[in-house]
This record gives structure tokens, sequence and C-alpha cells, in this order.
């Protein structure tokens, strides 16, 4: 039934052995002629997973089409006809040399199934799992965005935090497979469920804000919906694992709990990019548009969400094992008699075990 798309994986890695990689050359890595290696990654593998969207410094160096330079910096460098991130280096060939060595390091960590040594690997992470999907034995699945992987997680039941990896995520997602069911056929009907429980929320946001947005905002947002919207995919390019307007009505808090995580300083301080963008658009109006008082708001108004509450639970260890309950997974259930009205799914839960300490 997917007989095509084994058969593509195939000649990808026929055209892209890692013998190829090891001797690859700047022009094979990135031109303008649909033959390169990255035109592969994005354009002619796209059935096997896509990693569409964003800018081309996803790639870490790619050739320009466009010679006028333009808001250049020690971040984005160019020399007219590459441009590449500055924390790569200098020059291009120092750059280029320093993203094929990553490269290949992916390829092997991915066939030797060291899933947990790609996590530490510096660069984007739609780009380096497309890349161990397609050179590992489908020991993971093909979806390369963090934000993908937790509406997947929380479809099949899985627990995770904001600090889970991307390699958790894809271990613990593959235990879902059996091993006699069909790869692909498994890995679509995921997919699936997951298209099938988005809703695109841009164009209502956009509508929101120009509605409710501070006239000291103009300036950057303009007074057109079309115009914010514009606006909101700018923002949105600047994180590659997640599609903020791209929201699953059953996972409201996940969203917002990501935005929050996102916008902390400890890991705003990770994305340069967007600081820079961030403070050159009248000095935090972006940051401020997913905040609080407007991207968080409006979610919280359309979805009529209310935040979960949190619950103790105490418990006795002379009368039930819990820890070992917990270690095995086998407390399911909790009986209860106060608020059990109040009680509602997404409620989180603290368990008390009494004792002396």
């Amino acid at each position: 039934m997917h007989e095509t798309l084994y058969e593509l994986k195939q000649e990808f890695l026929k055209t892209w052995p890692i013998e190829r990689l090891e001797q690859m050359s700047l022009e094979e890595y990135t031109n303008l002629d649909k033959t390169s290696f990255c035109y592969w990654l994005e354009a002619i593998t796209t059935d096997l997973g896509s990693i569409w969207g964003g800018s081309a410094y996803k790639f870490g160096i790619f050739k320009r089409r466009e010679l006028e330079s333009e808001n250049y910096n020690d971040k984005r460098k160019t020399d007219g006809e590459y441009a590449w991130y500055g924390k790569y280096g200098d020059k291009k060939e120092d750059v280029f040399e320093t993203i094929k060595i990553t490269i290949i390091k992916i390829a092997k960590s991915s066939q030797t199934n060291n899933l947990e040594a790609i996590d530490k690997i510096d660069l984007g992470n739609a780009l380096k799992w497309k890349i161990a999907f397609l050179y590992g034995d489908f020991n993971c699945l093909n979806a390369f965005k963090l934000d993908a992987l937790r509406v997947i997680a929380t479809n099949l039941g899985i627990e995770y935090s904001n600090k889970t990896t991307i390699s958790q995520f894809q271990r613990e997602i593959m235990t879902t497979k059996s091993e006699d069911e069909e790869y692909f056929a498994w890995s679509h009907k995921l997919w699936k469920k997951y298209d099938a429980g988005l809703i695109d929320v841009k164009s209502d946001f956009a509508h929101w804000l120009n509605k409710n947005t501070f006239e000291s905002y103009r300036a950057y947002l303009g007074y057109s919906d079309k115009g914010i919207e514009d606006r909101l995919e700018e923002i949105d390019s600047f994180f590659d694992d997640v599609n903020f307007f791209q929201v699953d009505p059953a996972n409201i808090n996940g969203l917002i709990s990501t935005i929050l995580f996102l916008m902390s300083k400890k890991e705003r301080i990770k994305n340069p990019n967007f600081i820079e963008y961030d403070s050159k658009n009248s000095n935090g109006i972006p940051k401020a548009i997913l905040g609080k008082n407007n991207y968080i708001k409006f979610l919280k108004e359309k979805f009529q969400y209310v935040a979960p509450n949190y619950w103790v639970f105490q418990g006795n260890p002379n009368v039930f094992d819990f820890e070992t309950a917990l270690r095995e997974e086998i407390l399911t259930d909790w009986t209860v008699t106060a608020h059990k009205d109040k009680i509602k799914p997404g409620d989180k839960v603290i368990l008390w075990i009494t004792g002396d300490q």
C-alpha cells in the first residue's frame, strides 16, 4: 500500500549515502538547480515528512537567490552568494565544514539508534530529526516538530513536561507500534488523528487583535487583518518546533504552558534571532502579542479555557504501597469523597504519602 514511500526513502539513501556526505561539497549541499541535499530534504522527500516553513537559515548555510544584503550582523552573515548563521563561523568554508560534520553525526547516531545524542546536536530540530528519520531504520516517527510530537503524545495518553526531549517523545511513541504493524500505516493513522484535532486560529486571532490591540502596537501591526496575519507568520517563523496558531482544542492548557515556557527569559536567550527581531519591533511587541494580554487571552476566550485545579490526595503507606504502585504504573484510580463534583479532566494531582518524613 505504501510501497512508493519505502522506495522514496531507499532512493534518498542511494543518492545520499553517508560516504557521499563525507565527500559532499558546498555546491552539492545547497544550490539553486533542485539537485542539492537541502532540496532533497525539504522538497523531494516531503511525502516522508514535511519540514516546509521557516527560513532557509534552518539549513545552517544556504545559497541565496536575492543577492542584496539586508539586516546582516554577527548573528546572520553573508558573502553575497551564501548566507549563514554567524554562530557557525565567519567564512563559508568553515561554516559548511561544521554543518557537514554535524549532519554526518546525526546520520550515524540514528543508524546506531543513539537518539539521545541527536538531542544535543546544534541544528534546528525539524532538520536534524528529518535527517535522523531518513538514515535510521524506522526507529522514530516521521514527525519532526516538538508541538506535533506533543499533540500525538497527548492523543496516545503519553505524559510529558516542557522538559521532555524529542528523543524521549520518539522512544515513547515508538513503543505504541506493534511489531506486525506496517510503519506508514501506523504513522499515517497518528497523523490523521493529529490533523483532525487541529484548528488554525491565525485568521481569527488577527481579527481579534485588530479589534482589541493597543494603539501603540499599530506601527508594527498596521490596520488590516491581512497585515496582522503576515506579522503573526513572521513571529511563528522564529520557532521551528512550534506552530503557535495550529491549536488542539483538547489541549489548550498544554499550548499555554508551552507559550509561557518559550517566552521565559531562560528559554528566550536560546533564540537570539527572535530576541533581535523582538527588540527591533517597538522593543518587545512581538513577545507581548504572544503573552497573557493578547494571544493567551484570545485562547481563553475562544475555547472557554478553565485553568486546571490542583488536588492533594493523602495516602497511608502502611495501608498501600504507593511507591511500588507508581513505579510499576498500576495506580489507575483513586476514591474521593470531598469535592468530587469539582474535580474535572485536566486537573493536576499531588500525592501526599503520610509518615514520619
